[in-house]
């Protein structure tokens, strides 16, 4: 048995703790105005796979999370309006919606990146 193996997943299950708690305290401090400030585990789903895709249908990102299309369509409208994500119409498909990360966004996961690192 490799002793190693059991430190680097205790450290792997460490910065996976470390980066819930950071999005969620940021998210609080971050909150806009009318925005809420409870951030979910989905929502830190949803942010990552926007931030992973330059621009995703909603579609691809409810087939991807595992997700109704009404709890993806509140997710990325919650993160819409926290200013992190954009929602647009698709040009090629009028029913649909594409979503891609903000400069706000951008800022944001640059933000958590930094409390992370510290």
């Amino acid at each position: 048995m490799d002793l190693n193996m059991g430190k680097d997943m205790n450290n792997t299950i460490k910065n996976l703790s470390d980066v819930l708690l950071k999005f969620r305290s940021s998210g609080s401090m971050l909150n806009k105005k009318d925005s809420p400030s409870k951030l979910s585990m989905d929502h830190l789903l949803a942010f990552l796979y926007v931030v992973d895709k330059e621009e995703v249908s909603l579609k691809k990102a409810e087939k991807a999370l595992g997700l109704t299309q009404t709890h993806t369509w509140r997710l990325l409208t919650c993160l819409k309006d926290k200013g992190w994500v954009s929602l647009h119409k698709d040009p090629s498909h009028k029913r649909q919606f594409l979503a891609s990360l903000t400069r706000e966004g951008q800022d944001f996961l640059d933000y958590l990146e930094y409390l992370i690192e510290k």
